[in-house]
Formats: structure tokens, C-alpha cells, sequence
């Protein structure tokens, strides 16, 4: 497990605090002279392995729990994002089917470190469903289909499984052969529903929309800092202090001809922090950053300035998610946009989905229950019950008053859909990340860059 945020400490990105704290500066004469522009950014990919250090001490998952969990206790995790369609994806496809298991509410025992509710959850599942002795064919030999047919495949659902390091941590070190179901949506529109589900649902009332711009959570330096147990003095007395503490960062680099030294930059970039919500506040527009919390899975190279730039530099802990040796040819991660669950636009679109995910998840044809055909219906209008005096509050997005929050959201939209499509799914990463029908993916994605507002008929909440 290593910090993202510790691209900063090298090169460009470790000059950026410089701005913050004594001023623009053109050099830093404490540097190594480096003649070659060009070569800057090479010496910065050298070194971000180094730097790389653990982020925030949840603490180790136990010894004794790595040995007695067993690592095969479940198969996958539904893990992302709120209000995009993962209640429909267990109720409607997972859930009803005989040879899988997931519970029918949420699972939030691993972001609690709580192992023995967690195990108690699937253990009962597994052992009656251990692999029975197979069928003999006659000469012999077992018929693996058969045996393939018998086991059950157990998995949980926990939206923004994502945005909770130790869920991330004890999924890492206890199930590395874990697979992932990831549903997204349009960031305007998942943030939109997200606001009034809260406001419908929580016992109390929440405070206007314009309080939860921002980022919150585990996007926030000062949430890192404090789960550290960390006081980072970021003040100096004078710019001296300051090179020493810049360069206390940085590890020494042996060249090939034996010299060592650090590398230099005359860029400076200033890197503005986002704005922290307020503490009470449980979620915020940041948390529809998709591509930062992907990020953290560890499945993209992070090793250029245009892909840190599209991350924000953010701050929280890359776990190594990467296919277990031997396993390599599976992929880890389902992606999934939520229109392709529409069967009334594009019913074979929606039939390819069920089938892409049996192959995910190693079941057989049949295994998941199909999307019910409705081409060419028009989806009715959901209707929610809100109390009385929170009617006033319901957030309709589109309304010209939010063209700010809309443009805030617009920004996240774009820089998601621009990693997502051009790192996430770059060609060689394809084995890894897995997607139905790519090309309509990739359309729906890249959408998220337009305003839907401006098509709000065909984009209503659901």
C-alpha cells in the first residue's frame, strides 16, 4: 500500500508547496543545475517508487486473522458508487440466482475491522457449498462442469467500498483474488440523487446543498493527517528551513556513471487545495470523483504529469489490486455505466450485461436471471415521499440557480471520464478492467462531459 500523495515530494509537484508557503520562486538553489528540460520528467519516474510510502496506520490486519480467514471465502465485492444502481444490481440480477450468494443488505463489517461478523456473514455459505466429489464420466475421470455447477460464488454489496481505506487494506491482504463489480453515473445526476436520498432518509435534516461542495472523507489532507496521529509543520521561518524540510523528502539517486544528487526543476506549480466540507457532513460533490478513488486500486501506471494532473494529486493511500501471479489472465475489476442497464433503449445491451458479468464471475450461461424485455417502453417517473418540511429543500438540479454546483460537478465529469476512458481502459490494461460492449462504454462515459440538463427527459433519476 503506498500514498499518491507522495508524488508531490519529487520534481515539479514537490516545488508546487513552495508557492504555498514562501512564494512563487523560479529555482531552488539547493538543487542539483539540471541543463536539460527534456530529461526532468524522466528523473520524476525514477524516483516515484521511492517515495512511495504507506499512507494513514489503520493498523496491519492481525497474523492470527490472516491465517484463519480463508482467502476463497468470497468471490467479489459490489463496491461502488452510491445512487448508481448497485441496490438494482443485487435485488434485481444477483440476488435472485441459485448459484450465488450475496446478502440481501448491505456489508460494512471490513470497514470496521470487524472479522468475526464478516466471516460469520459467508463461512455457513462456503462450507455447505464446498466442491463436491464430481460426477465420474466413465473413465475415471471427474466432469469439471459438473463440479463447476454444484459451487456457490459468495460476494457483498458495499457502496463506496472505495473511499474506506481499511475495507481497502483488509480486502488487499485477506482476499487478493477478489474481484470487483464497479457501477457509475453521470456525476451531475449521482450527486443530484444522492442529496435527496439523504435528505428523504436521514432521521434529521441536512443542511442546504451549497454546503456539501467540496471534498470530504478520505479526500481530505486534514482527515489523513489526523488518522496519522500526524502535526505536518508546514510553517517556516525562512526559506532555508524551508529547502532543508524540501529536501529531507526526497531519497538520494545513484546514477549509472556512480554520482548521486537530487533532480532539479525550474518549473514551479502551484497546486490550490480543494475546499473540506464541514466535519458533520457525511457526503459532498467530491465523492463523485470516480477516477480518484479507482486510482487507489492500483491498476494504471500514475507515472506522468498529465495523469496526476487529472487526479488532482490527491492524498489517499494506492493499494496493489494488480492479478495474483497465476491469475493473470482474469480480470479484477467490471466496470459498468448505469444506462446499459436500460433494456427499454437497447434490450440487447442490457441482456449483454447479465452475460458479461456471468463470464466475470465464472458462472454459466443462465446463472444470473435476465433483464425482463421492454423495448422501446417509456420508463414512468419515480416518485418519492418526502417529509413535510423538507419539500422545500429537494434539489432539481437543472434549475438555473445551480449553475454553479453544476459546473463544479461538470469539472469532476470531465477529469473522470478523461481517465477513466484514456488510463483505465488503455489497451493494455484491458485484461485487467472489464467492460460490456466497450464502444457503447465509452459513449456513455464521455457524456458525462455535456450538461444532462440539457437533455432531461432522457436522464431522469432512477
Amino acid at each position: 500500500m503506498v500514498s499518491l500523495s507522495m508524488h508531490l515530494k519529487s520534481g515539479i509537484a514537490l516545488v508546487a508547496i513552495v508557492c504555498v508557503v514562501i512564494g512563487a520562486v523560479s529555482t531552488i538553489t539547493s538543487f542539483k543545475e539540471n541543463n536539460d528540460a527534456v530529461d526532468a520528467p524522466k528523473a520524476l519516474l525514477r524516483k516515484r517508487r521511492q517515495l512511495w510510502t504507506p499512507g494513514r496506520d489503520v493498523g496491519e490486519v492481525p497474523v492470527e486473522i490472516k491465517e484463519n480467514i480463508d482467502p476463497h471465502l468470497i468471490d467479489f465485492v459490489v463496491a461502488g458508487f452510491q445512487k448508481c444502481g448497485t441496490t438494482y444490481l443485487q435485488n434485481k440480477i444477483l440476488y435472485p440466482s441459485e448459484r450465488l450468494f450475496i446478502p440481501h443488505s448491505e456489508t460494512h463489517f471490513l470497514q470496521n475491522d470487524k472479522y468475526t461478523e464478516f466471516v460469520a456473514e459467508f463461512e455457513n455459505v462456503t462450507k455447505s457449498n464446498d466442491r463436491e466429489e464430481t460426477k465420474n464420466d466413465g473413465n475415471g475421470n471427474g466432469n469439471d462442469d459438473d463440479s463447476k455447477r454444484k459451487n456457490k460464488v459468495a460476494g457483498y454489496k458495499a457502496p463506496f467500498e472505495l473511499g474506506h481505506e481499511r475495507s481497502l487494506q483488509n480486502l488487499e491482504t485477506l482476499f487478493p483474488d477478489v474481484r470487483m463489480i464497479i457501477t457509475l453515473r453521470h456525476p451531475v445526476l449521482q450527486f443530484e440523487s444522492l442529496y435527496n436520498y439523504k435528505l428523504r432518509t436521514l432521521p434529521y435534516l441536512i443542511p442546504s446543498v451549497e454546503n456539501f461542495v467540496g471534498v470530504c472523507g478520505e479526500l481530505c489532507p486534514t482527515w489523513q493527517h489526523a488518522q496519522n496521529g500526524d502535526e505536518v509543520n508546514t510553517e517556516f521561518d525562512n526559506e532555508d528551513d524551508f529547502k532543508s524540510y524540501l529536501q529531507s523528502t526526497m531519497k538520494e539517486e545513484t546514477s549509472a556513471t556512480g554520482t548521486s544528487g537530487v533532480t532539479d526543476t525550474k518549473k514551479v506549480i502551484k497546486k490550490i487545495e480543494k475546499q473540506c466540507v464541514s466535519e458533520g457532513l457525511t457526503f459532498c460533490t467530491g465523492e463523485s470523483n470516480y477516477h480518484q478513488y479507482l486510482s487507489r486500486l492500483g491498476l494504471t501506471p500514475m507515472n506522468t504529469q498529465e495523469e496526476l494532473d487529472l487526479l488532482d494529486h490527491h492524498h489517499m493511500p494506492i493499494h496493489d489490486f494488480s492479478p495474483v501471479k497465476g491469475h493473470d489472465k482474469k480480470g479484477k475489476i467490471f466496470l459498468i455505466e448505469i444506462g446499459q442497464f436500460d433494456n427499454r433503449r437497447n434490450q440487447s445491451m442490457a441482456d449483454d450485461i447479465v452475460t458479461d458479468l456471468e463470464n466475470f464471475l465464472d458462472l454459466n450461461t443462465g446463472d444470473l436471471p435476465r433483464i425482463p424485455h421492454r423495448n422501446g417502453d417509456k420508463r414512468p417517473k419515480k416518485e418519492y415521499e418526502y417529509p413535510e418540511d423538507r419539500k422545500g429543500q429537494i434539489l432539481n438540479i437543472c434549475l438555473d440557480q445551480y449553475k454553479p454546483l453544476r459546473k463544479t460537478l461538470l469539472e469532476i465529469s470531465w477529469k473522470a471520464s478523461t481517465w477513466i476512458i484514456e488510463y483505465l481502459l488503455e489497451p493494455s490494461n484491458r485484461r485487467r478492467v472489464v467492460v460490456s460492449n466497450v464502444d457503447m462504454f465509452i459513449d456513455m462515459v464521455n457524456k458525462w462531459k455535456i450538461d444532462p440538463c440539457l437533455d432531461r427527459d432522457e436522464n431522469e433519476d432512477n
